[in-house]
């Protein structure tokens, strides 16, 4: 009888045990569950407290007096470096190869003709009517270079090779230019006397020469030939023509400096005491019976540049290939 209560009393208990035991579980998972629930919102409100903490109006005081001192250092150094400028030596260039440090840029008056692989048509004027250096005269205080390609000498006439010369721009109807019929060296020089005011020619030799004609007399200024100019190989001549004074350079290298008794004059024996003077590429009759100069980068200031700019002058020397070489000649055609 009493095992009979006790397992009727079990039977009562049983589903309230379990009832307990469910209603325990669900209270755990509940308290996990809103453990879980505020250990992600902590992290959440730390990292937007991290974010704001990063962008607070200290910082970006912070930020901005950094920026400040960083100005003012910068302008404090650009003052001291103008003073120094100024006063000790050149910080500032304003031209390439010029003295001093830093490259200022800014507008340039020199211009670079016959750059475009191609030989210029013969005589081509420089300046070209219109660009920046049309209206200089080009009498004294200029400077150019060009480079050259010279290949067998005995293709053309020996005593009229001219490469490059200056005069005043012609009249309408003013015939070309049209040397005596087979001159002597004597005669071509004679001839270009009265009518330009610098030529830059070879000789029966493969020797180069620079000739101003001055004044009204057409005083002849020469300089020593540069002997035996490369064959076969690009080379650059540059000059530098100041008041009294002109100045030769093969490559970059100095070959002859001539200071003059008195300031270079237009020549009076084209007609004219003033006005503008021009370049001119070599005339049909200097390449007869072939061309055997070719030239390219005709490089122009209408200033005297310094030694510096010589050396740093662009473009770079010419390749072989940047003349456009024609077909050289057979031999049974050359003439001597």
């Amino acid at each position: 009888m009493s095992n009979s209560r006790e397992s009727t009393i079990a039977n009562i208990l049983k589903p309230a045990s379990a009832a307990s035991a469910s209603a325990s579980a669900t209270v755990t998972a509940t308290a996990v569950g809103y453990a879980t629930a505020n250990a992600i919102k902590n992290t959440t409100y730390h990292a937007y407290t991290s974010v704001a903490n990063s962008i607070t109006p200290e910082r970006g005081s912070y930020f901005l007096n950094v920026m400040f001192y960083l100005f003012m250092y910068l302008f404090l150094l650009f003052l001291i470096a103008i003073l120094v400028h100024f006063r000790v030596t050149p910080i500032f260039t304003f031209m390439p190869g010029g003295k001093g440090i830093i490259l200022v840029p800014g507008k340039t008056t020199d211009i670079i003709y016959w750059n475009t692989k191609i030989q210029p048509v013969p005589s081509s004027i420089v300046p070209v009517t219109g660009d920046a250096l049309a209206g200089n005269q080009f009498i004294k205080n200029f400077s150019f270079c060009i480079d050259l390609f010279v290949r067998r000498i005995t293709d053309s006439n020996p005593t009229t090779r001219l490469i490059l010369y200056k005069s005043s721009i012609p009249q309408p109807n003013q015939p070309p230019l049209a040397p005596p019929t087979s001159p002597s060296m004597d005669d071509f020089l004679t001839y270009m006397s009265k009518k330009s005011s610098m030529i830059l020619y070879l000789t029966e030799t493969n020797d180069l020469a620079l000739t101003f004609f001055s004044g009204i007399t057409s005083t002849n200024y020469s300089c020593p030939y540069i002997k035996n100019v490369p064959l076969y190989t690009p080379f650059r001549i540059s000059v530098v023509v100041e008041d009294s004074l002109f100045t030769l350079y093969l490559n970059g290298k100095q070959t002859f400096q001539r200071v003059l008794p008195k300031t270079l004059e237009v020549n009076g024996a084209q007609g004219a005491s003033s006005g503008n003077q021009v370049f001119f590429s070599a005339p049909i009759w200097a390449n007869l019976p072939a061309q055997t100069v070719f030239v390219q980068n005709f490089h122009v200031w209408p200033r005297a540049i310094t030694y510096a700019e010589v050396l740093n002058a662009q473009p770079a020397l010419a390749l072989k290939s940047d003349f456009n070489l024609p077909p050289e000649p057979s031999k049974r055609q050359s003439t001597c």
